[in-house]
C-alpha cells in the first residue's frame, strides 16, 4: 500500500511530542519546520511552544515567509502561518516586522461561488501579538489597529477592537468611538467596541455614548443596520460592566423597556457584573418581577451559587416568592 507522506509527517511530529523535549527531538522538529508544508509546520509550531524551544524561533520566522510566498500550494487554509505567529508570541519573539506582516496577510483561495480569504486567523493572531509586544512602536500599532478595524472580516474587526485593551487609552479610545459612530454591518463588532471602550475609558462620556445605543434613539436607527441587535449589544455591555454608573443607568433603563427579549438580555448580562448593585437588582427581581423575568434573574445568578451568602439570599427570596416554577429551576442546579 502506498504511504501518505503528509500522514507520516504528522505522525512523526506526534511521536516527537510524546518523546518529550530532547536534543534529538529539537533537531528533528527544526527540520520539520524548515521543510514541511503548512499543516505539518502548524503541529510542529505547537510543540515548539509547549517545549519553550526559543532556539527554534528563527526557524519559525523563516518558515512563515516560506509559507507566505506560495501559500496556496504550501499552506492552504493558512494553518501553518497562523500557528507560527502564535508560537513566536509564546516564545517572546521581539521582532515586530513579522507580526506586522501577519496583520497584512491576505490569502485568497477558491471557494464555492468565487474566492475566500483564508488568512483571517493570521491577521487576528498578528494583532493579538503585536499589541502586547513591548518593543512595538505605539504609533505603528495604532495605525495597524485602524486598518484592521476596517478589515473585510468581521472577526478581524472585532479582534482589533478587543486588542485595544492592551494599548494606551488616549491613543485608541478615539478609534473605537469613531468605529462606533460610523457603525458596522456586524453588530457584534460594535458590541466588542462598547465592551472595550468601557474598560479603557471608564467615565461618564463612555457610559453616555453606549447608553445612546442602548436606548435605540432615532439617530441610531439611521446610522446602524440591525439597530435592534446593536441595542441589545449596548445593553449587554453596560449591564456586564464593572462600572457602578453603567449599572445604575442600565437598571433604570430596564424599567422603560417594553421588549421582553431586551429585558432578558439585560438581566442575564447583569449576572456577569462584579458590581454589588447589579447583584442586588437581580435579587430584587426574584421577589418583585413577573415569574418569567424572575426566572431570567435567577439564571443570571446561577454562576454565583457557590457563594454561601449568595445562596442564602437566593433561597430567602424564593421562599418569600413561593413560586413552584422558580423553586424547580433552583433545585435543578444540584
Amino acid at each position: 500500500m502506498r504511504k501518505d507522506p503528509l500522514k507520516e509527517a504528522m505522525q512523526k511530529v506526534s511521536a516527537l511530542r510524546s518523546e518529550g523535549n530532547t536534543e534529538q527531538g529539537i533537531i528533528a522538529l527544526q527540520k520539520t519546520i524548515q521543510k514541511q508544508s503548512g499543516i505539518v509546520v502548524a503541529k510542529a509550531a505547537e510543540v515548539a511552544s509547549e517545549w519553550n524551544a526559543t532556539g527554534l524561533a528563527q526557524d519559525l520566522h523563516d518558515a512563515f515567509y516560506r509559507l507566505q510566498k506560495n501559500g496556496l500550494d504550501t499552506d492552504p487554509q493558512c494553518w501553518g502561518k497562523t500557528a507560527i505567529v502564535k508560537s513566536l508570541y509564546d516564545l517572546a519573539w521581539q521582532n515586530t516586522q513579522l507580526f506586522i506582516d501577519a496583520c497584512k496577510t491576505i490569502q485568497l483561495e477558491p471557494v464555492y461561488g468565487g474566492k475566500g480569504d483564508s488568512a483571517v486567523g493570521v491577521r487576528t493572531a498578528g494583532i493579538q501579538a503585536l499589541v502586547q509586544l513591548p518593543t512595538a512602536d505605539n504609533l505603528m500599532v495604532v495605525n495597524m489597529l485602524a486598518d484592521l478595524l476596517a478589515d473585510d472580516s468581521p472577526k478581524v474587526r472585532a479582534e482589533a477592537a478587543r486588542a485595544c485593551v492592551y494599548c494606551q487609552p488616549l491613543l485608541v479610545a478615539p478609534l473605537l468611538r469613531l468605529k462606533i459612530r460610523s457603525s458596522d454591518v456586524e453588530p457584534r463588532v460594535l458590541g466588542v467596541c462598547f465592551d472595550t471602550l468601557l474598560v479603557i475609558s471608564p467615565d461618564s462620556d463612555t457610559v453616555n455614548l453606549v447608553l445612546e445605543y442602548a436606548q435605540n434613539k432615532s439617530l441610531i436607527k439611521k446610522l446602524a443596520p440591525s439597530h435592534d441587535v446593536v441595542q441589545s449589544e449596548a445593553i449587554a455591555s453596560l449591564a456586564s460592566s464593572n462600572l457602578v454608573e453603567a449599572i445604575r443607568v442600565v437598571t433604570h433603563l430596564y424599567k422603560t423597556l417594553s421588549d421582553t427579549q431586551l429585558r432578558r438580555v439585560l438581566l442575564m448580562a447583569l449576572g456577569a457584573s462584579p458590581i454589588t448593585e447589579a447583584f442586588e437588582f437581580l435579587i430584587q427581581q426574584l421577589k418583585e418581577a413577573p415569574v418569567s423575568e424572575a426566572r431570567w434573574a435567577l439564571e443570571a445568578l446561577k454562576s454565583k451559587r457557590y457563594d454561601p451568602d449568595v445562596k442564602i439570599r437566593i433561597e430567602t427570596r424564593l421562599k418569600e416568592r413561593k413560586s413552584k416554577e422558580l423553586l424547580e429551576v433552583y433545585q435543578s442546579w444540584g
